[in-house]
C-alpha cells in the first residue's frame, strides 16, 4: 500500500481572497501613487547574427520547424516541446550545437535534427553588443543586472561571465543555490564589495527585492511569462532610486527570440 504524506504549507484559502479581500482591494502601479520617481527607459537593442551564424541558424530553424510539423500527427503537441529551447539557445550559444530527437511512446527514435557546434572561442555579435552595452554603462558608473532564462544545463550565466571576463569586466553570478532568504544578504554583500555587474536568472529576483544600486537591466534572454518580465524589470525602479533606470532588451534579429520579443511586447 502506498504511503501518502500530507504537508501543510503557509497560505490562505482562495475563498478568503474571493469572498473577503478582492472587493476591498485596489490594484495600483508604482507610478499611480503620485510620488516622485526617476525616469524609466525601455530600450530594444536588435542585433543581426554574423553571416556564418545566421546561415547555420536559419538552416536549423527551418529543418526543425518542418520536422516538428511532420511529427505532430504522431506525437501531438509534444512534437514542439523542444522547438523554442533549441532555437533560442542556438541563436545565443552556437558553441553548444543542438541535437533534437523525436521518440515515440515506447522510446524508439523516429528522427533527429541537429545543428553544428561552433568553436567555444567564437563570440556572437550579440555577445559583442552585450560587452559594448556593459562597458558604456560602467563608464557612467552604473551597476548592471544581466537577466537570463535558460540556466542550469545550458550554463548561460557562466558563458556570459566568461565573455565579460575576456573583455576585462568582472561579474558575480546569483544562482539557485542561494535560498530566497539569503538573496537579500547576497545582494548586500555585492554592494559592500562594489560589484558592478550581476548575472542571474530573472526568476530569482522577480518579486520581493529592491535592487537600487544596479539601475541598468539588460535582458540577455526573455521569458514567455509577461508577468515575470514586468516584475523583474522593475527591480531598480523603486522608491528611493535616484538614478535614471534603463532596461535593455537584447534581441537577435531573424530568430525565434525576435518572434518571442514581438509577442511579449504586444501583451504589454
Amino acid at each position: 500500500q502506498e504511503r501518502v504524506i500530507i504537508r501543510e504549507k503557509p497560505g490562505i484559502a482562495p475563498q478568503l481572497t474571493a469572498n473577503h479581500l478582492l472587493h476591498k482591494s485596489v490594484f495600483m502601479e508604482l507610478s499611480d501613487l503620485g510620488l516622485p520617481l526617476v525616469k524609466l527607459k525601455e530600450i530594444p537593442v536588435i542585433v543581426n547574427l554574423d553571416e556564418e551564424h545566421a546561415e547555420a541558424y536559419q538552416a536549423f530553424h527551418r529543418e526543425l520547424y518542418n520536422t516538428c510539423r511532420d511529427m505532430q500527427q504522431e506525437l501531438g503537441t509534444a512534437a514542439w516541446s523542444r522547438f523554442n529551447p533549441a532555437t533560442l539557445n542556438y541563436a545565443d550559444q552556437p558553441h553548444l550545437g543542438q541535437e533534437v530527437e523525436f521518440r515515440n511512446k515506447d522510446g524508439s527514435l523516429l528522427t533527429a535534427v541537429s545543428a553544428p557546434a561552433f568553436s567555444k572561442d567564437y563570440f556572437t555579435s550579440k555577445e559583442e553588443k552585450l560587452v559594448e552595452l556593459v562597458q558604456k554603462e560602467l563608464a557612467e558608473d552604473r551597476g548592471c543586472l544581466i537577466f537570463t532564462n535558460y540556466t542550469g544545463f545550458y550554463q548561460t550565466n557562466e558563458r556570459i561571465q566568461k565573455v565579460l571576463h575576456r573583455h576585462g569586466i568582472s561579474s558575480e553570478i546569483l544562482d539557485t543555490k542561494t535560498t530566497p532568504l539569503k538573496r537579500f544578504e547576497w545582494l548586500e554583500e555585492q554592494e559592500r564589495k562594489g560589484t558592478k555587474v550581476l548575472i542571474m536568472n530573472m526568476s530569482l529576483v522577480q518579486v520581493g527585492l529592491d535592487i537600487i544600486n544596479w539601475p541598468t537591466i539588460i535582458y540577455w534572454q526573455l521569458n514567455d511569462d509577461i508577468n515575470t518580465i514586468r516584475q523583474s524589470s522593475r527591480r531598480g525602479w523603486r522608491l528611493g532610486q535616484s538614478r535614471e533606470c534603463r532596461v535593455y532588451f537584447l534581441v537577435s534579429e531573424g530568430t525565434q527570440q525576435f518572434n518571442q520579443f514581438r509577442r511579449l511586447m504586444n501583451r504589454r
